[in-house]
């Protein structure tokens, strides 16, 4: 199996067993802070198997390569992660994220006048009888939206991580 998507996987697993952690500790809307962890956590597995990969390459790997190998691990850890917290949040813990969205609408309602609380009202209604397919279709967005945000994070890393082999061509030019 391709290297890449091992790797990946590995990732995306590493990225549920964050999530079960921050979902168990600090609920479906989690915080910041599990939210640092956990990207940190993927950066860092990130870094640690392309230099892997570079080091089962010889030491060497053209940006290109580097950022085909990071963009593939992102891509398959995003989407087994992604798929994960549908599942999850659709299922078992859609009780949880029911309580979440009804804590974060009692927030945004505190120091509301009544016509205000009346349209977040009708605001939580719409939510609640749009159902899941709202909430899945958010969160493929979200998805999409990661995987941009990890091609752009790939983008440097790879620029930071690659090493092209020294030719007589490269030192002609010092």
């Amino acid at each position: 199996m391709n290297k890449p998507l091992v790797n990946g996987l590995i990732i995306g697993v590493v990225a549920i067993i964050v999530s079960l952690i921050q979902f168990n500790v600090a609920g479906v809307s989690g915080g910041i802070l599990w939210s640092i962890i956990g990207f940190a956590v993927g950066i860092g597995l990130h870094v640690f198997f392309a230099n892997k990969l570079k080091a089962a390459n010889g030491g060497y790997a053209s940006f290109g390569k580097m950022f085909g190998w990071l963009f593939v691990m992102s891509v398959v850890a995003v989407i087994v992660s992604g798929i994960f917290t549908m599942v999850y949040v659709t299922s078992v813990g859609a009780g949880a994220m029911d309580t979440a969205m009804d804590n974060a609408m009692e927030q945004s309602m505190d120091g509301m006048s009544a016509s205000d609380a009346a349209a977040a009202e009708s605001a939580r209604e719409l939510v609640s009888t749009a159902g899941s397919g709202l909430m899945i279709g958010a969160m493929i967005l979200g998805l999409v939206g990661a995987i941009v945000i990890y091609a752009i994070i790939d983008l440097i890393l790879a620029a930071i991580l690659k090493k092209d082999p020294i030719t007589n061509a490269s030192l002609d030019a010092k």
